[in-house]
């Protein structure tokens, strides 16, 4: 297993929003107006790009600090985990969405009455675990 030592802190200067990241490199990114980063840790996904998530939004960064793609979400997230895939999955409101590294969405899980509450945590086995305000949930494969 392999583990990544980092730094995230945020600067606000002149109006203009600077995320910080330590990896092997430190890396400065510039980041897009409108853009409230969110009191998580990156995501870093096996290859190493970079997810920065905000309240409704996500960014993707390359391990140079290049951005990659961004996602506008009409949602809150509240969390998120990366797949060995590289598929970032994102529990935002009531959904569980999947973005692989173009970021294209599909849902993977939807609650018609409940919000989940965690990000999403990934078994051994490959199942997914979600908790809601009611229940807990574990999704597998077919």
């Amino acid at each position: 297993m392999r583990f990544l030592d980092f730094n995230l802190t945020f600067d606000w200067q002149n109006d203009v929003s600077f995320i910080y990241l330590h990896l092997a490199n430190t890396i400065e990114l510039e980041l897009p107006p409108q853009f409230e980063p969110a009191q998580t840790p990156p995501v870093i996904g096996y290859n190493y790009q970079i997810y920065i998530l905000g309240h409704d939004k996500i960014l993707a960064v390359n391990p140079e600090g290049k951005l990659i793609w961004q996602n506008s979400l009409e949602k809150k997230i509240s969390g998120a985990s990366i797949t060995k895939n590289e598929q970032l999955l994102i529990s935002a409101e009531n959904e569980l969405l999947a973005f692989d590294t173009k970021a294209r969405q599909k849902i993977v899980f939807a609650l018609s009455d409940d919000s989940i509450s965690t990000s999403p945590i990934l078994t051994a086995k490959g199942e997914i675990l979600l908790a809601s305000r009611k229940s807990l949930y574990c999704l597998t494969s077919k």
